[in-house]
């Protein structure tokens, strides 16, 4: 049973544990204790740490590929007629072309400079420069050498297409490494996932 009494036009939303108007859209709660959103939301600004919001830091990023290489089994790509697996190996990798990350370009801010005119060149105080560039065939070693060294630990790591391609060569890069990340799919893709090493959260 429901506290609040139903009005007439509401409904009642799953997720947010509430009644809301027909057209009400929701995808996912706000982490609990989520620094980003205490600041935003809170409007007692005085029950939030300052140490700690000072520290929160975020991290977006963007990977871009190349597809020149195409990969084929030791008795070279055959295409079996009616499917798209090869005829020689059985694989539907077979034949494809691989995807190798050559850029990616990182954006991080804190809390404190968050609300700025940031621009390529601009550098916080606090969490450092604002724009980096990773390029080059080495681009995917470079971007997580930099990511998992110690100055960005506790930092909530955020990509457009995480859940489909680019979560692909950091997960490549941790098991490579011998670090296992917790996952939480979504279906046969990456959603969120916490790495035990430097304790990031990806979205």
């Amino acid at each position: 049973m429901h506290k609040k009494e139903h009005i007439c036009g509401e409904i009642y939303c799953k997720t947010c544990k509430d009644f809301y108007e027909v057209g009400h859209l929701c995808f996912m709660l706000p982490v609990e204790g989520d620094k980003f959103t205490e600041y935003t939301l809170n409007d007692d600004m005085d029950t939030v740490d300052e140490d700690e919001t000072k520290n929160q830091v975020y991290i977006f990023f963007d990977f871009e590929c190349t597809q020149d290489d195409l990969v084929e089994c030791e008795d070279g790509f055959k295409p079996e007629r009616g499917t798209s697996k090869c005829k020689n190996c059985k694989k539907s990798k077979c034949g494809t072309y691989e995807h190798k990350p050559n850029l990616c370009v990182v954006q991080q801010v804190c809390l404190e400079c968050l609300k700025e005119d940031l621009t390529p060149l601009s550098v916080c105080e606090n969490c450092g420069k604002n724009e980096l560039i990773f390029s080059g065939m080495n681009t995917t070693y470079d971007f997580c050498q930099w990511l998992f060294s110690g100055e960005n630990n506790g930092a909530t790591v955020i990509c457009h297409n995480f859940k489909g391609y680019d979560s692909f060569p950091i997960l490549q890069y941790l098991y490579q490494n011998g670090v296992l990340p917790k996952i939480v799919p979504s279906g046969a893709k990456k959603h969120v996932y916490r790495s035990p090493v430097m304790q990031h959260t990806y979205d």
